[in-house]
């Protein structure tokens, strides 16, 4: 009988899209004093005088700022203060809130690029709840935290592969849902993850639907399948055990579609060491394995003679995609074929 090798291509980190550190570089600059002449436009640089003591809110139209920004809108004193609108000289613009020369409140920046954050903001920085979207398509929306991912949030990308879960310092932490196209040449083929996640790696207890009928459900370690869990084909094959790495590993059960069972030792995926055959009749037959072979039992009148079963493995392609946006962001397990009776 063939058995089969659970083995895992990963194809690299799991992707967490940080938020570009430019996109929330918001502009610290101060409005100059008192009034002169300018070559920018037409427009008028004011420079208030230091003895303006006004705290009402005034509107003002586009002023010049220090750096070559213009903003537009209400000030208090000598911020920018209320509702107004932010060019900078590098072509990015916020429209929103300010408090006391910062962008605080609700407001949208959005770069030259085309990237943008749409939300709540604290002091120049994303804060609370709100959308970041990707000039390469990743959209997240959810929690912030003084500019970074933290809390609850959803994580679309442009292959169309999502995650919605936890996040903690931009990076997926704690339960999470991961899933999506993972063959494009394959329409309607999805794989899932659904558990725990540590520092952008599946981690802790949960399951891994491969979307082809095999499902893997058990205890994950930094995105590989390890510790006890159990593996489901489609065709009614089962093990139940042990995996190091992606590989069934110590003690295992494998069970056939039609009742055959071995109960043993197993090493790198292999039968490896002692174990139990058990036939459709519950006959049980003691045997010994040395890497996936059958090691003979050796007489005294022939030396040469040998039982070995077949032993030949087969293992299906990769699940994860090629494409390198896919590849860059999850340890995706390559799903493998059952053991063939025989």
């Amino acid at each position: 009988m063939a058995e089969t090798t659970d083995s895992l291509s990963i194809p690299g980190e799991i992707y967490a899209a940080g938020t570009s550190e430019a996109l929330f570089e918001m502009l610290d600059q101060q409005p100059v004093f008192d009034k002169q002449e300018n070559d920018f436009d037409g427009k008028e640089s004011f420079f208030f005088a230091e003895e303006d003591s006004n705290q009402e809110l005034v509107e003002r139209d586009e002023l010049i700022i220090e750096g070559g920004g213009v903003y537009k809108g209400q000030w208090k004193g000598r911020n920018c203060h209320g509702q107004g609108t932010l060019i900078r000289s590098d072509g990015s613009t916020f429209e929103g809130d300010f408090e006391d020369g910062r962008a605080h409140g609700s407001g949208k920046l959005r770069t030259a690029n085309g990237s943008y954050y749409d939300g709540e903001w604290q002091h120049d920085r994303a804060h609370g709840k709100g959308v970041y979207s990707s000039a390469e398509g990743t959209v997240y929306e959810g929690d912030w935290d003084q500019d970074e991912k933290n809390g609850h949030g959803l994580e679309t990308y442009a292959d169309g592969t999502y995650y919605e879960g936890e996040f903690f310092h931009n990076m997926k932490h704690g339960a999470g849902t991961y899933g999506g196209n993972i063959d494009a040449g394959k329409k309607g083929k999805t794989m899932s993850f659904q558990g725990q996640f540590l520092y952008d790696k599946m981690d802790g207890e949960g399951t891994y639907n491969f979307g082809d009928g095999q499902v893997y459900k058990g205890q994950m370690h930094l995105g590989h399948m390890h510790g006890i869990g159990t593996m489901d084909w489609e065709n009614g094959s089962k093990y139940r055990g042990g995996y190091e790495k992606d590989f069934k590993h110590g003690e295992g059960t494998f069970t056939w579609p039609d009742g055959r069972m071995y109960k043993g030792q197993w090493k790198q995926g292999k039968r490896d060491g002692f174990g139990v055959l058990v036939n459709t009749d519950g006959k049980e037959t003691v045997g010994h394995w040395k890497n996936g072979l059958s090691v003979p039992k050796r007489s005294s009148t022939d030396t040469t003679s040998s039982d070995t079963v077949s032993t030949s493995t087969t293992c299906s392609s990769p699940c994860g995609s090629t494409s390198s946006a896919f590849n860059t962001r999850g340890d995706m397990p390559r799903h493998t074929s059952p053991p063939t009776p025989t």
